[in-house]
């Protein structure tokens, strides 16, 4: 299994999820704008607007598509590389598992009719829509009532909970 994973590589998060996937036995390829030490590859800024930086990676996204020639592409989050992912028209050739945060969903959208419209438009282009809770998943519903997001907890379950 081949993913290329779109994400900040400076979050804690994305190296774990890196790691996690390559310990699974995917073969990875992190892209990013950001600048860290998990990337494999550094999408080039063209702006100093992050917005437009995300509407511009689209070139260098099917560029790594004919390279690296993932069987997943796997963006975090979709306000941002979910909006890449989706202009890049990378969902039209393989399928695109979307993580999405509680701020792409209950915030972003909610700034002006363009952020929405982002949003929207990265949920539109999802084969799959991945969140962390039920709560967060009505709400990906109430964008788009054809996604029925799959739910994966992260944190302690209740069942799993030792205190010492």
């Amino acid at each position: 299994m081949k993913i290329l994973l779109l994400a900040d590589t400076r979050a804690v998060h994305t190296a774990r999820f890196k790691k996690g996937l390559k310990d699974a036995g995917a073969e990875v390829l992190l892209a990013s704008l950001e600048a860290g030490e998990e990337a494999d590859y550094s999408i080039k800024k063209r702006t100093p607007l992050n917005s437009l930086n995300y509407y511009a990676a689209g070139r260098q996204i099917r560029e790594l598509m004919k390279s690296f020639s993932p069987n997943i592409i796997n963006p975090h989050f979709a306000s941002g590389y979910g909006f890449a992912a989706a202009v890049s028209k990378v969902w039209k050739q393989r399928p695109v598992v979307l993580h999405c945060l509680g701020s792409d969903i209950l915030i972003s959208p909610k700034k002006s009719f363009l952020h929405k419209w982002r949003v929207t438009r990265a949920l539109d282009c999802a084969t799959k829509v991945m969140v962390d809770s039920r709560y967060l998943s009505d709400e990906v519903r109430k964008l788009d009532s054809d996604i029925e997001p799959v739910i994966i907890p992260w944190g302690v379950e209740d069942g799993n909970l030792q205190i010492f």
